[in-house]
Parts: C-alpha cells; sequence; structure tokens
C-alpha cells in the first residue's frame, strides 16, 4: 500500500533522517547501513515490479516500516503523489527538509524529473547549498559540454543527439570509432533494453553511427563520445569522492573492475580497491569546475593515444560497492549525511582520507558472488576458471575460484556481507546455494574454508573439495 492511502505513516525518531530510495538492492543494503554509521536515521522507501527476485534488503537490521509507494515506470504520477504524502509527514514530523539517497539512476530520476513538487520536502546532493537538485550534471550531455569549456585536456570529443535533426551533424562532426550512450536514464532503462542489455553501442563510421542514433533515438538524448583506447584493466579507473561543502574532497579511492557483466561496457562483479594518488588533482579539479556537494563518481581511462587521464562517465549518486568501501574506513555515505546535516567538522589540513595506509600485502576485493556465477560466459577468464569445462558453475568450480583469487593476494568480501548486519547475506547465500543446486551448509563449509566466512560447526555442513 502507497502512502498516499495511509493517513498515518509510521516514521522512526532519531537524528538526521534520511531517506534512502529502493531500487538496486546491494545499494540500498549500504545506504541503510551507511546512514546509521553515519548517526542518521534511516528511512525505507521501497517499489517493487513484477520479476524482481528476492529483496535481500528485508532482513537488514535498518530496514524498518519501509514506506510502500509507486513504482515509477509503471504509475509515474502515483509515485509522485506518494513521496508527496511521504514528504508532508516527514516536514511534520522533523520539522526540516530531508536528504534523500537514491539507490540508482532511475530511483533518482524521480526526483529530478519532479523538483518543484519535492524539494519543499526533500535535499538531495549535489547543489553547494543544498538549495537545488543540480539536474544540469545528471544529464551528461550538459555535464561534458560544461567539461570541454573548462577542462578540455581531460574531456574526450562529446556530441549531443537529441532528435533525428541532429543525425547528420553529429555524424560528420564525430571522431570514430565512437561510443553511443544516454544522456540520462529513464525509468524503464529503455535505452539498456534496446541494447541488449549493454550500456553503450559502438559506431565505426559515420553510416554505422547513422543507423545506432535512429534505432536508439527512441530510447531518449544520446550521447556520441570518442572511444578511448586503453591497455588494461588498470588504464581504466573509476574514482569515488565525497565532496564536503567548502568544495573539497574529504574522502577518496579508486576501484580496478577485475570482472565486468555484461563484457567491456557493463557493471562490475569483481572490484579490487585501489589508490591512484595522480587521479586526485583531477578529481579535485572537476568537482570544483562543477561546483559539486557530496557523492561523486568519475570515471577515468588512460588514453594511449596521448598517456593523459580522460574522464568518460559521472555519476552523482552513490554507487553500486560503496559500501565495500565504507567497511575499509572509506565513510563516503556517513560523511555525506553529516556534511548534508552541517555536521562534519572541518578538516582541510589533513587532506582527505584515502586507502592509501589500506593497501599492503593482500587487496580488498569485492564479489558479486550470485551475478558472476549466474552469467560466467560473459567473461572468457573467469568462466574458464568457474565452469571448469563444464557448461555451469558448480561449488568445486565456485571454490577453486576463490581459491586462485586468494593466491594472488585477493582479500575477499561479498556483497550485502557485514558482521553487524547479517541477514542480508544469510538470505543472499540461502539463494545462491539454490542457484548453484548445492546443500546450503556445504556453501557454508566451502565459504568458510576458502576464507570468506567464519569457520562454524555447522550440522551437516561438509566443505567440498577443491577442483584444479
Amino acid at each position: 500500500m502507497s502512502p498516499l492511502h495511509q493517513p498515518d505513516i509510521a516514521l522512526p525518531s532519531g537524528p538526521m533522517p534520511v531517506v534512502a530510495i529502493r531500487a538496486n538492492d546491494i545499494a540500498f543494503t549500504g545506504l541503510l547501513r551507511g546512514i546509521a554509521a553515519g548517526g542518521g536515521t534511516p528511512i525505507s522507501v521501497i517499489y517493487d515490479w513484477e520479476g524482481a527476485g528476492l529483496w535481500h534488503s528485508t532482513q537488514s537490521v535498518y530496514c524498518n516500516d519501509p514506506i510502500h509507494i509507486a513504482n515509477p515506470f509503471s504509475d509515474e504520477a502515483q509515485a509522485v503523489a506518494d513521496l508527496i504524502t511521504l514528504g508532508k509527514a516527514t516536514l511534520a514530523t522533523y520539522s526540516q527538509r530531508v536528504l534523500v539517497l537514491p539507490s540508482s539512476d532511475t530511483a533518482q530520476s524521480v526526483f529530478l524529473n519532479h523538483e518543484a513538487a519535492l524539494s519543499p520536502y526533500f535535499v538531495m546532493m549535489g547543489d553547494n547549498t543544498l538549495a537545488s537538485y543540480r539536474s544540469d550534471m545528471t544529464d551528461k550531455g550538459d555535464f561534458f559540454e560544461a567539461l570541454q569549456a573548462t577542462l578540455t585536456e581531460v574531456s574526450p570529443k562529446t556530441l549531443v543527439c537529441r532528435s533525428n535533426a541532429d543525425i547528420d551533424a553529429v555524424c560528420d562532426k564525430a571522431t570514430y570509432p565512437a561510443i553511443v550512450k544516454p544522456t540520462q536514464k529513464d525509468y524503464g532503462q529503455s535505452f539498456y533494453r534496446a541494447n541488449q542489455g549493454k550500456k553503450v553501442a559502438i559506431a565505426h563510421n559515420a553510416t554505422e553511427l547513422s543507423a545506432e542514433l535512429t534505432r536508439l533515438l527512441p530510447t531518449g538524448a544520446l550521447l556520441v563520445q570518442e572511444k578511448i583506447e586503453f591497455d588494461s584493466t588498470e588504464d581504466e579507473i573509476p574514482f569515488y569522492a565525497m565532496v564536503g561543502k567548502n568544495g573539497h574532497i574529504r574522502v577518496a579511492a579508486t576501484g580496478i573492475k577485475r570482472c565486468i557483466q555484461p563484457p567491456q561496457f557493463g557493471t562490475a562483479t569483481m572490484l579490487e580497491l585501489s589508490w591512484h594518488p595522480e587521479l586526485l588533482p583531477l578529481a579535485q579539479r572537476i568537482a570544483t569546475a562543477i561546483g559539486w556537494r557530496g557523492t561523486l563518481m568519475i570515471e577515468f581511462i588512460r588514453d594511449t593515444k596521448d598517456d593523459r587521464w580522460k574522464v568518460i562517465e559521472i555519476n552523482t549518486r552513490p554507487w553500486l560497492f560503496h559500501d565495500f568501501y565504507r567497511q575499509h574506513g572509506l565513510p563516503f555515505v556517513p560523511f555525506a549525511v553529516l556534511d548534508s546535516y552541517d555536521a562534519l567538522p572541518d578538516n582541510d589540513d589533513n587532506g582527505p582520507i584515502t586507502p592509501n595506509a589500506l593497501l599492503g600485502d593482500s587487496t580488498p576485493t569485492h564479489i558479486d558472488l550470485a551475478t558472476l556465477c549466474h552469467h560466467p560466459a560473459d567473461n572468457d577468464a573467469v568462466s574458464q576458471t568457474l565452469q571448469q569445462g563444464t557448461q555451469s558453475v558448480t561449488l568445486a568450480s565456485m571454490a577453486h575460484f576463490i581459491e586462485q583469487l586468494h593466491a594472488q593476494g585477493a582479500d575477499i568480501s561479498l556483497t550485502y556481507s557485514d558482521a553487524g548486519d547479517p541477514g542480508p547475506l544469510t538470505q543472499a547465500l540461502t539463494a545462491l546455494a539454490t542457484q548453484l543446486k548445492a546443500p546450503l551448509p556445504e556453501l557454508h563449509a566451502t565459504l568458510a574454508h576458502t576464507g570468506i566466512l567464519p569457520i562454524t560447526n555447522t550440522p551437516g555442513a561438509k566443505r567440498v573439495s577443491v577442483v584444479g
């Protein structure tokens, strides 16, 4: 039932209330934990859709009395009405506008598209005074136009195609090969649906680009960007930042995407915590140039043509594996909560918190094991280890894969894991055992003996032998 039909919405009491919107379950679970870690009070707002699967976040100790709203894809007007009803309740309860943290671009879009109706009740990160939702920076066309005007050296050639009338001019001006991607995502992920689940399309010449633009323009405005060639996974680096109200980066880290699904232009299913200090000055210049406040992900690629870092992507909301970083002493979401309520102490003399001291003999590595096991053939190197020449992943081949990562120095953690909030991982592992057609005690024992879970004396538990 949506808030519109609930005359009395039960809201939690506590300091610094923050609304977390569930759309991506991994990110949402992390938001609840990060809000609590920052001393805030999580308010869970959820919507559902057919075929969404099991929501492991429901098992979190922080997901109490979730408030249901309509799905904005199937009923946008009702979703906005529900949020207004919720906003009136939060304003009456807390006597202030509350911060909202979306767990996906689609959840973020509801607020960007209806800022006038929702801004009397909710605050979003971005603006230095938190007065606006900064939709100018969530539209990637607007962002790259601003970047090219101020920091030309880090921006690949980028064009915007907003209608069929733009196609010929864009094809004439583009540098090939060219990447095509949406300037913004919509509620239904229309671009991905039209592009076989991939984030981008590639065109090698004007003829191919014209065809791709014609095919994909019905999904919305498109960004056309020169394809930056790079040599290895260590030359494609997401830079994560939390920018304080004074414009200075307060927390910073990078990552290395060891496995991506779908390959090349998908989402990381295995991410290694890293630190590339040479990117910090560039990230600070970008944050200053766009006047940003809050969490920010900037994706850099080292261009083989001139050996310089270029910006290919920006994300203005908390990213998928942000909770992995929090658990390693990098409080992106907790600091965002504190900063939005003017409760983050100044610390400019010491510079940002970085992972430099964390990186030693072992490398923190975060794995979405369920997705990795479900799509092993999407990555040849991973597939060879996970499938062991068979058509599917087994418990034994998964154990072998993990052992290989350990041998390479990986310190592995799994999505949903948190010793202080075990419910989501417990349910996720139950689902993974079903996916692998393996007894749950054997999965627990195998993960324990590979060092991912604490060793327990679970009745019936038997470690599966490692193959290889």
